[in-house]
């Protein structure tokens, strides 16, 4: 989803916008076909939170969620002391991952599996 958002970083004039457009749509077409493989092969969830999400991407991963039936997860991307602005369940722009979520996909994936 993060590469989506690519195509609409700089709009030159407006036919360049149009292009940019369609090709972010397409990428989002295909990172819809990736979440429902994903569910069609067991996933649980997907991620809906992440640190570099914007609201427009969140809404988007949130929507896919809900259709293929998925639970909602988020990832703060921390990797210790390395990024020192993202702590573990919150990041960049603040970001909160609902502690409600896990227990939802431990609920999800059943006893000994999380």
């Amino acid at each position: 989803l993060e590469a989506c958002d690519i195509y609409l970083a700089v709009p030159v004039d407006e036919s360049a916008y149009a292009e940019a457009q369609e090709a972010a749509q397409r990428c989002l077409t295909d990172y819809g076909k990736s979440v429902a493989a994903a569910a069609d092969a067991g996933a649980l969830g997907v991620e809906v939170r992440y640190t570099t999400y914007t609201p427009e991407q969140t809404a988007a991963a949130q929507a896919l969620a809900e259709r293929f039936g998925l639970a909602p997860s988020g990832g703060s991307d921390y990797h210790g002391l390395r990024k020192p602005d993202i702590a573990l369940g919150s990041g960049r722009g603040g970001l909160r991952v609902p502690y409600a979520w896990l227990a939802g996909l431990k609920a999800l994936a059943g006893p000994g599996r999380v």
